[in-house]
Parts: C-alpha cells; sequence; structure tokens
C-alpha cells in the first residue's frame, strides 16, 4: 500500500455493509448461530478484502505489497460490521 488512506477508506466503507448482508443471511438461514456472528463477520471481512486487494480494484490497494495489512484491514472491516449492525439495532430499538 502507498499509504493512501482514502484507499483503504473506501474498501472498509464498501465491505462492512456487504459483510453485515453476509453476516445476517448466514443467521436467517441456520448457517451460523448469534454466538458465531462476530468471528463470521472477522471471516468475511478478511475474505472480502483479500478479493479486493487481489482483483486491484481499487488504485493502491494491491495484495502484493502487504498481505498482512489486508488481513489487519479485513479484521477491521468485520468489527466494524459487527458493531456496525448492533449499533443501528440499538439506535432503531430505543426509537
Amino acid at each position: 500500500m502507498d499509504g493512501q488512506l482514502g484507499d483503504v477508506a473506501i474498501v472498509t466503507a464498501i465491505a462492512a455493509p456487504i459483510t453485515v448482508g453476509l453476516v445476517q443471511g448466514a443467521k436467517a438461514s441456520g448457517m451460523t448461530s448469534a454466538r458465531w456472528a462476530v468471528a463470521f463477520a472477522i471471516l468475511c471481512g478478511i475474505l472480502i478484502d483479500v478479493l479486493v486487494a487481489a482483483t486491484d480494484l481499487v488504485d493502491g490497494f494491491d495484495l502484493k505489497d502487504d498481505i498482512a495489512l489486508v488481513i489487519l484491514l479485513g479484521i477491521i472491516t468485520g468489527l466494524s460490521a459487527s458493531g456496525l449492525y448492533s449499533g443501528g439495532k440499538a439506535v432503531v430499538g430505543s426509537a
């Protein structure tokens, strides 16, 4: 990565809602329970970020530059997705 924080923000902003959808779909279909939802979100975040980095969809976000950074961003994406869903659920539930 060339230190372009904007590219990282784009990838995370796109990947987090996709991860939320995948986790909620997996929970609804019975593929995973609520107990394992955060772990599944982290796994989905890593997979999405690795796929985006491998396909060079975002300029400056390359898998070959630093795989450890891409995996760390995947973990951040998964944790963001799980927080995004629970935070949204808390706001809607309290209204």
